[in-house]
């Protein structure tokens, strides 16, 4: 590895020390496993969101900055380029000027950082994790006036960030394409960086009992699809299927009250730490993903390598991922599609072949591999 590289800024945008979503535990460990490189002569500075501490010490170049998150959706972005600027200004003033910015997500974008790279000549590199355009398109007309200026927003910010990097790493080959195709940048300036498991830590319990034939892991962002999910299961139970299931990170009630309506056998769980769900993912059949858009779904991976195949959408890195009929199933976003696929995926018990399957599959998305990536074409 080069001697030239000294310091490195990592713009991180939300609670990445929580480790609840998949973004924000692939953004953790990645950055854990790249300071941890021997190899690798630099200091990494993150300046990250959140109000989740980060108390490890990782090792001797890993330094971390939280910013206090504004719960607004307009200003929190405001305060975060803000917050960003007068951290990385007084670095290059006292001689510690950074090498390169490496811009999280949409969320991570700072304009004013992206300003200090060019006026101080710092590489700018982008990771593009889901344009977000194809799924503005499908919702435009079910948002208000907010959601539509928010979703407008990140489209601009995440297309001046491709348009000004020195180099984009991109979430998945739609992703490149999508970039490619709408903001028109050339693939020679793209790099595939899958998402991947911790391999040091990811642990896995055997022999585990089936409590639930299906689980959704989601946030409350209108494009997981939950409402999509109950609703075919209220028509699967029309037809005589009844399905144990669960839904892990939803606070609307309003999906609560929906699934009582139906009279469905879903049980509800808040937010939880990120092993838990994995446990839970262990102990469930099939993991559900009606996603009208996604970046790259750490939980299809985490859930194949604990043998619980996964029923996914046709959008993002899903179809990447999924090996239809191998490692799981890919239907089309409507109820019948949905419905269709997960009693299939129950007749002569064809998820465990699936579940089988997905365990040694996804064993080539890992952390380690993504390390390599972004080392090889990022840090040299």
């Amino acid at each position: 590895m080069s001697k030239n590289l000294d310091r490195a800024v990592f713009l991180l945008r939300g609670d990445f020390f929580a480790g609840r979503s998949g973004t924000e535990v692939f953004a953790r460990d990645l950055m854990e496993r790249v300071s941890c490189e021997n190899k690798l002569p630099v200091i990494i500075d993150i300046f990250s969101s959140g109000t989740t501490p980060y108390n490890k010490k990782i090792s001797n170049t890993l330094f971390v900055k939280q910013i206090a998150e504004v719960n607004f959706p307009f200003l929190s972005y405001i305060y975060f380029d803000f917050s960003a600027f007068m951290n990385i200004i007084p670095k290059i003033i006292f001689g510690k000027r950074p090498k390169f910015i490496f811009s999280f997500g949409v969320g991570g974008f700072s304009i004013s950082s992206l300003i200090l790279s060019r006026i101080f000549r710092i590489n700018f590199y982008y990771y593009a994790i889901d344009t977000m355009v194809d799924e503005f398109c499908g919702k435009k007309p079910l948002l208000n006036i907010w959601q539509t200026v928010s979703y407008l927003l990140k489209i601009i910010f995440d297309f001046v960030a491709c348009a000004s990097s020195t180099k984009i790493a991109c979430s998945s080959k739609k992703v490149m394409t999508s970039v490619a195709s709408y903001y028109r940048i050339p693939l020679e300036k793209m790099t595939l960086l899958y998402f991947g498991v911790n391999d040091d830590t990811f642990r896995v319990s055997r022999n585990v009992e089936k409590e639930y034939d299906l689980i959704l892991v989601q946030t409350d962002h209108i494009r997981k699809g939950t409402k999509l999910f109950l609703e075919t299961l209220m028509k699967l139970k029309l037809q005589g299927h009844q399905y144990r299931s669960l839904i892990i990170g939803s606070n609307n009630t309003s999906y609560e009250n929906l699934s009582t309506d139906y009279g469905l056998t879903v049980t509800f769980m808040e937010k939880i730490p990120r092993q838990s769900v994995i446990t839970l993912l262990s102990k469930s059949k099939m993991l559900v993903v009606p996603s009208s858009s996604e970046g790259f779904c750490l939980p299809v991976v985490e859930a194949g390598l604990v043998g619980c195949p996964s029923i996914v959408s046709p959008v993002g890195s899903l179809p990447e991922i999924v090996i239809d009929g191998i490692t799981g199933l890919i239907c089309n976003l409507n109820t019948e599609s949905l419905g269709s696929a997960i009693t299939s995926s129950f007749e002569n018990n064809e998820w465990l072949s699936m579940g089988d399957k997905s365990k040694e599959v996804y064993k080539k998305f890992t952390i380690k591999e993504a390390s390599n990536t972004l080392l090889n074409n990022f840090f040299i």
